[in-house]
């Protein structure tokens, strides 16, 4: 099971979404946990292990995130 969270710039709340990635990891140990956010907030969580695997946006990208959920959603990349 592959799984996206999104928390793009909000420091406290990136920090605050690593208790989700901890505890899909925990209930679903097999799952992939992916992480979208700004690359100005990565470096807060980038060691952290529950996470799989970053997708740094610009604000620009981020902008256009609906058409980017609709295909990943026609592809089944996340569940």
């Amino acid at each position: 099971m592959r799984v996206l969270l999104i928390q793009y710039q909000m420091l406290g709340d990136v920090l605050t979404s690593t208790i989700i990635a901890q505890q899909l990891k925990i209930t679903f140990p097999e799952s992939e946990v992916h992480y979208l956010l700004s690359s100005r907030t990565e470096a807060v969580v980038k060691n952290y292990p529950a996470i799989d695997q970053f997708i740094k946006v610009t604000k620009q990208e981020f902008n256009s995130l609906p058409a980017v959920f609709s295909l990943s959603r026609k592809r089944n990349l996340y569940e």
